[in-house]
């Protein structure tokens, strides 16, 4: 994600998150559905990954975290984020775009493929006629 964003009206560059933390991050995502409390947390783990600095640990310490259990990674994030003045409305509004635009960002399947060298060859305009004998 390349556009700043504010929290608490201070803007802040966030990190590029990492293809597999961004899926990781929308299944929990998608799985908090239903749970206000889970929701605001995995929203908070967004955030987090994208400024790593919010938690004053390391990024790699930070994945550590995320990969095992992001409910929880998340709710640390949330304090933190609360303790700087940053409301739960914004945490689950920023973190919801945050998330969304770095999904966005993924390659499709077929940009996949063609990267790769594997796109299927393309139909060309056939004008062969069939002529039968008579």
């Amino acid at each position: 994600m390349s556009e700043p964003i504010t929290l608490a009206g201070v803007e802040h560059q966030p990190a590029l998150l990492l293809i597999p933390i961004r899926l990781r991050l929308r299944t929990a995502y998608v799985a908090a559905d239903g749970s206000a409390d889970d929701l605001i947390a995995v929203c908070g783990a967004v955030l987090g990954q994208a400024l790593p600095g919010t938690l004053g640990e390391s990024p790699s310490a930070q994945r550590r975290a995320l990969r095992a259990d992001a409910v929880d990674y998340g709710e640390r994030v949330v304090d933190a984020l609360l303790s700087r003045g940053v409301n739960v409305g914004e945490i689950l509004e920023v973190g919801s775009a945050v998330l969304l635009e770095s999904l966005r960002q993924l390659p499709q399947d077929d940009e996949i493929e063609e990267a790769a060298g594997n796109a299927p060859a393309r139909e060309e305009n056939s004008t062969e006629h069939i002529s039968g004998s008579g």
